[in-house]
Parts: C-alpha cells; structure tokens; sequence
C-alpha cells in the first residue's frame, strides 16, 4: 500500500514514536503499581496483586488513552494524506 505524498520511513518513523509511548506508560505504571503495593502491604497479605489490579483497571486504559490522543493530535493523519479515486 502506497500512500501519494509518504514514503516507507514516514510510517516506521510513526512506530517509532508508538513503541517509545509504550515503554514510557508501562514504566510509569509499574512505578504507580509498586506505590500503591507498598502502601497496601500492611492492609492486604496480597498486596502487589490487588495494586495491580487496582492499576489496571483505573489508571492503565486512561494514561494511554492520554498518551496516545497526544501522539495522534501532532502526527498528520494517514487518511488525510491518501487520495482515492474511487468515485463518489
């Protein structure tokens, strides 16, 4: 698939970006996760797996939900690039 005005290193350049955001958020979350282990530690004898879950849950789908709307609010979108001919 060839898109008019792109080239092959434009959209890898975009992965890029996307594996960097992914290790960025999961960083981030397993220190949220081990915060949040540590203070329930004397609470719950399972600590980490309620952190954990309680992370997962709550934080995770919100922080990369922000993460990414960010990502895709400064690259140039692939649909508004593509031309078709298709007809109407």
């Amino acid at each position: 698939m060839m898109i008019r005005g792109m080239s092959f290193w434009a959209l890898w350049r975009r992965g890029w970006w996307v594996i960097v955001m992914l290790m960025a958020s999961n960083i981030v979350l397993c220190l949220l996760y081990l915060a949040v282990g540590f203070m329930l530690r004397p609470l719950v004898s399972d600590s980490f797996e309620v952190a954990a879950g309680i992370i997962g849950i709550t934080v995770g789908p919100f922080l990369l939900g922000l993460l990414f709307e960010g990502l895709a609010s400064t690259l140039p979108r692939l649909g508004q690039a593509a031309r078709l001919d298709d007809g109407p």
